[in-house]
């Protein structure tokens, strides 16, 4: 993504549970952390093959149909607001668009994707020739009332080469209307996780829990619990990435780090999820 010729669009797909979310997530942080010069290659997960990517500034979204993030009126907005903070040209563009129409953030999506972003983007593109692109990730966008609509201009706008300087990472499960639009997209550019085989999403998620859990996984006598949370995800990111985040609460101690694991451990793998979230009420 991080190559001006490459495809301009993503897609990310499975089903619930699967990692979508996580993965969205890490690579937004990556992303973040790489621009921002708060880590080095070293110490990120992989010894990554995503390279330089990056360095690149980004946006993201992650719908929710729990949360505000849900709603389709703030969708575009949100994207075009953050997009200013990267952008000082499509700021000044953005600017004088909503000087010329106020209106414009309570329009509908469709206008507010043609009049906030198209149109500022391809206005103040003289400025920004020779830079990098930015990267735009929007997660879970089945999860959002407009979702389908966005995508649909999304696709149409990136077609007619009217976001040029803008790539997209999106994810959503397969929704019947997403997977139709996401059916013309590039070979190389969808990813469905349900294809990789279990014994790989098991390393990954144990590869997780070990960069994310690192003075447990340090000790060689806490390892083997990493080992059983592993087998009790049964290749459900979201059982691991709710552990950590369960675990690293309030910056917890390693003494207590292993407590909260033996418990979810002990709680065995007939109750999976709705034994961890039982757990994880418990202790609110």
């Amino acid at each position: 993504m991080q190559q001006p010729d490459s495809e301009p669009v993503y897609w990310l797909t499975g089903p619930a549970g699967i990692g979508k979310t996580t993965i969205a997530k890490t690579i937004c942080e990556l992303v973040d952390h790489r621009y921002n010069g708060k880590v080095t290659k070293e110490s990120l997960y992989h010894s990554l093959s995503l390279s330089d990517v990056f360095s690149l500034p980004l946006v993201s979204y992650f719908c929710s149909r729990q949360l505000d993030s849900g709603d389709m009126a703030l969708l575009v907005s949100t994207l075009c607001r953050q997009l200013c903070d990267k952008s000082s040209s499509y700021a000044g563009s953005l600017a004088k668009a909503l000087e010329k129409d106020s209106e414009l953030r309570y329009a509908s999506l469709d206008i507010q994707f043609k009049e906030m972003l198209i149109q500022p983007w391809e206005a103040s593109a003289s400025e920004r020739v020779g830079l990098p692109p930015l990267i735009i990730v929007v997660d879970a966008l089945d999860e959002n009332q407009g979702g389908t609509m966005f995508l649909e201009h999304l696709l149409y706008a990136v077609g007619a080469t009217r976001l040029e300087g803008l790539k997209f990472f999106v994810t959503s499960r397969e929704d019947e209307q997403i997977s139709r639009l996401c059916n013309t997209l590039p070979e190389g550019t969808v990813l469905h996780l349900q294809n990789i085989s279990k014994q790989t999403v098991q390393q990954d998620i144990e590869l997780y829990l070990t960069k994310s859990l690192p003075d447990l996984h340090s000790h060689i006598v806490h390892q083997k619990l990493l080992e059983k949370l592993t087998k009790l995800s049964d290749g459900l990111f979201i059982y691991a990435a709710t552990v950590v985040k369960m675990v690293t609460a309030n910056h917890a101690a390693v003494i207590e780090q292993v407590q909260i694991i033996e418990e979810i451990v002990n709680l065995g793998s007939h109750l999976q999820l709705d034994g961890l979230y039982y757990e994880i009420v418990k202790k609110a």
